[in-house]
């Protein structure tokens, strides 16, 4: 429920006066309804773009971070109206033409016009081949249930020979002529074929791949293997006849036996396949690498044509890579020292440590033996400066020189500031020749002892401790995965970089101790990268921050607000060291003409001169 007060009351009844009149007065004069008439509403709606011209605030403010003006930065570009593919470089092309082989039927003769509706292959084949003046032979080896295969004719002055080819073509026989005789059937036997034997020898592909891509183009055969079977013996001892037991590490006792298989070339094709080299036979040999075709000459060369495809030499790449590691070290350090004293009482702080001196000016400092009297007296050197005295023969010694610490009356005081920086690069600057698909390997490393692990027969209580040693230093990794035509390089590199940290003792128990040093260990993976030849690529971004603040005072002095500063010292030490990785990789090229000491390869003056004294003819550096 909703209470009103009587002010408020009283304002209500008065705008519902005032909207009375109103009412009337529009009833009254119609003019007044016209001018209040409501407009319909648009048919479209109103949309309102912000205009470059605004009324802002603040217009350009400045951007401070950290204390520094940070410029305005530009808005991001729209992206691109419509999708943009990614470029593509040039394919090597190649054609392998498997043409049906031609019966060459010796004659020139035509066919001026012949039309057959349904008519058996075999009787029209015999009937091209009487007209060319040859015999033909037809073999028995159709399946069970197949009929012969039925053509239709409409031809008018077409040759002989084209009309008996295409006839053999539309009804999948083959043929093959000897002499006179045209040898027609589904499946000729051996002996009526042309069959020739070839033996290639691989260079790079391997025998077994290779046997394999023909096999799946239609091709049979084997693939002869080499199985080794090591089996090792038990050690009986000649003098009692007990087994000792089996050696797996010594190879006097293992036998190996070499055994050759065969293994069968079975890839069943799919329906629909268009299997080229149909009816050729493969025998891969992977000791040797040599692979052996056996079949149709036409199937011969179509064979040969895929495996020198195959058979193509890998690029090499000769990689540089520089890893520098960056050191910035800044060491700050800031103190005050003062000395004085009051009466027998000395006062010193330097650096944060506070000392106070208690002793009267007749008692002797230990530590400085007399020499005239070395048995009761000590004797304390003299202040810097002091006048030089004769002594007599007969004079006593400790009458000249001071008998303890002239100890300083006035207060001295010392500030001190210190800043230190170090910029330090360590390179390293290797080269790696690595083929495609292969993984090359830098390590300049030194062993260090990282662990120990100790081990104690529970029998005999005798312990045993072997150190784990692990490499520290530089590790580099370049993984050439591929090379393509137009000169791209895909590749990963990973560094890794790794430093002795401080020695460490380690209990192993038993009141045996050992020292073993830890390794501060930095990595880089650049994953895959694609580079263009000569092309380089800086990896960087692993940084190694420590920062250690040290603060030596005074008990309750150093603590004190503004006075405190006198009596501590502060040293910040703070480390900062980044690897950064270059990377450029150059294609060597293997031409004949070409230098064989790979890419543009120019050695040092010195190197020259090694070289050259040896007789090998290498390029001049003059540098």
């Amino acid at each position: 429920m909703i209470k009103f007060s009587f002010n408020q009351i009283k304002f209500l009844s008065s705008s519902a006066v005032i909207l009375l009149c109103w009412q009337s007065l529009a009833i009254a004069n119609p003019s007044i309804n016209k001018k209040l008439k409501i407009q319909p509403p648009p048919d479209s709606i109103a949309q309102t773009f912000p205009s470059n011209e605004q009324d802002v605030l603040v217009p350009n403010p400045t951007i401070k971070i950290d204390g520094k003006i940070v410029e305005n930065t530009q808005p991001v570009p729209p992206p691109f109206s419509r999708a943009v593919a990614p470029p593509v470089g040039d394919m090597s092309v190649s054609n392998v033409t498997n043409n049906f082989p031609i019966i060459d039927l010796g004659t020139n003769a035509t066919v001026p016009r012949l039309v057959l509706r349904d008519a058996p292959a075999t009787e029209v084949l015999a009937l091209l081949s009487r007209a060319a003046g040859l015999n033909i032979i037809f073999t028995d080896q159709q399946a069970e249930g197949q009929t012969t295969s039925t053509v239709s004719l409409d031809l008018q002055d077409e040759p002989v020979q084209d009309v008996f080819n295409s006839v053999l073509m539309i009804s999948g026989l083959k043929a093959n002529r000897q002499g006179n005789t045209i040898f027609v059937g589904s499946k000729l036997p051996p002996s009526v074929k042309n069959t020739i034997t070839r033996s290639i020898r691989l260079n790079q592909y391997s025998a077994v791949g290779a046997a394999r891509f023909l096999g799946t183009l239609g091709a049979q055969g084997n693939i002869i293997q080499l199985v080794e079977t090591r089996e090792r013996r038990d050690i009986v001892r000649t003098d009692t006849g007990q087994v000792t037991g089996q050696q797996t590490s010594d190879i006097a006792v293992e036998d190996i036996t070499e055994e050759y298989t065969v293994i069968p070339l079975d890839i069943k094709p799919k329906e629909g396949e268009v299997l080229v080299l149909e009816g050729l036979t493969v025998h891969a040999d992977p000791v040797h690498e040599t692979i052996t075709l056996v079949g149709e000459p036409h199937l011969i060369q179509v064979a040969t044509n895929f495996l020198t495809q195959l058979d193509i030499r890998r690029r090499q790449v000769a990689v540089n890579v520089k890893v520098i590691d960056i050191a910035l070290d800044n060491n700050t350090s800031f103190g005050m020292s003062f000395s004085g004293a009051v009466g027998d009482t000395g006062i010193i702080q330097q650096g944060g440590l506070g000392v106070i001196n208690f002793g009267t000016s007749s008692q002797n400092l230990r530590g400085f033996p007399s020499p005239g009297n070395p048995n009761t007296g000590r004797i304390t050197p003299s202040e810097t400066g002091a006048d030089l005295q004769n002594l007599d023969i007969n004079q006593s010694l400790g009458s000249v020189l001071g008998r303890n610490f002239n100890v300083p009356q006035a207060f001295i005081a010392q500030i001190r500031a210190n800043i230190q920086s170090g910029n330090g690069k360590v390179l390293t600057d290797p080269t790696l020749v690595v083929q495609e698909g292969q993984v090359g390997t830098v390590e300049l490393v030194q062993d260090i002892v990282t662990s120990v692990v100790t081990e104690v027969d529970p029998e005999t209580g005798i312990r045993t401790i072997t150190p784990e040693i692990t490499p520290a230093g530089l590790i580099l990794s370049v993984n050439i995965s591929k090379i393509d035509d137009n000169g791209f390089i895909s590749l990963e590199v990973s560094p890794s970089i790794s430093t002795p940290g401080t020695p460490q003792t380690f209990d192993s128990g038993g009141g045996a101790s050992n020292i073993i040093t830890p390794l501060i260990k930095r990595n880089v993976s650049s994953g895959k990268i694609r580079l263009r030849d000569g092309q380089t690529i800086i990896l960087s971004g692993i940084i190694t921050d420590e920062e250690r603040n040290t603060v030596s005072k005074v008990p309750i002095l150093g603590d004190l607000p503004l006075i405190g500063t006198l009596f501590r010292a502060t040293n910040k030490d703070n480390r900062r060291s980044e690897v950064i990785v270059m990377l450029t990789p150059q294609v060597i090229d293997d031409a004949e003409n070409n230098s064989g000491f790979g890419y543009n390869y120019t050695p040092s003056r010195e190197t020259g001169d090694f070289l050259r004294d040896r007789g090998l003819n290498v390029p001049t550096n003059p540098y």
